[in-house]
């Protein structure tokens, strides 16, 4: 198995930020630290040059079908910082640790699952997509760079997975359809928060709290809201999805 954090940044250009580089870094290390069980082979990280946008990755879990999150767009958003601990089964190589980028470093991806027939789809797309290793998870990129967001319908598995196009300012989660991979999301603090487990938020300043309205009505059990407030899960049904004003 393995998991995933991926932190949004929602200001404007013409606001500071509000963690620099530094406290960025250590947040998502100390992230990665709270669910070191799930990929104990590997760690990395990575934080984007304007320093506002960031994703954590952790672990490998095992891939199944889709359901999205759906995407964020807004040209004025950036994304923060990456970071992967990894539980090495398909590639053992360094090559198959995460997160990924495309060639031209525009593309970035973090994903936590088991894909299947990956084979025929590195066969298929090794001529336009230079793979960097033999991980089942490195044909989210491929199968993104040809297909574009229809990529979804071509992945077959149980994943979560998070993905940053900063040419096109495109900030991209989602999971299988059947939700064998859990994938959390909230807002705290003027950014966008998702990761596998509700856990991980505790590094960002995260305070939770029961939602007793939930645990009355047994929401949890029927819809995109969990025991605690302000957290929901990705659901087959739930999307978050904003575009930049042309």
């Amino acid at each position: 198995m393995c998991g995933l954090t991926a932190v949004l940044a929602l200001q404007r250009p013409d606001e500071p930020a509000t963690t620099g580089a530094a406290t960025l870094e250590e947040e998502i290390d100390n992230s990665l630290e709270i669910v070191k069980h799930r990929g104990p082979d590997a760690r990395g990280q990575w934080i984007s040059p304007d320093r506002r946008v960031g994703k954590v990755s952790m672990a490998y879990l095992k891939c199944a079908s889709i359901c999205r999150l759906g995407e964020l767009t807004w040209r004025e958003k950036k994304i923060k910082g990456l970071g992967h601990v990894r539980l090495s089964i398909i590639d053992l190589s360094p090559d198959g640790n995460q997160p990924f980028h495309d060639t031209k470093n525009d593309v970035h991806a973090i994903v936590n699952g088991e894909l299947y027939d990956h084979e025929r789809y590195r066969a298929e797309l090794a001529q336009e997509y230079d793979f960097k290793g033999h991980s089942d998870c490195e044909i989210v990129l491929a199968l993104y760079q040809h297909y574009g967001l229809s990529f979804l319908s071509h992945l077959r598995g149980e994943f979560a997975l998070v993905l940053w196009d900063a040419r096109r300012q495109l900030f991209f989660a989602a999971r299988d359809r059947y939700g064998i991979k859990s994938l959390y999301y909230t807002f705290l603090d003027g950014r966008l928060l998702v990761a596998t487990e509700m856990k991980s938020f505790l590094a960002f300043g995260w305070q939770p709290e029961w939602c007793v309205q939930t645990l009355r009505d047994n929401g949890w059990r029927f819809d995109s809201r969990t025991l605690f407030k302000g957290v929901r899960k990705v659901s087959y049904s739930s999307s978050l999805s904003r575009r930049s004003k042309q």
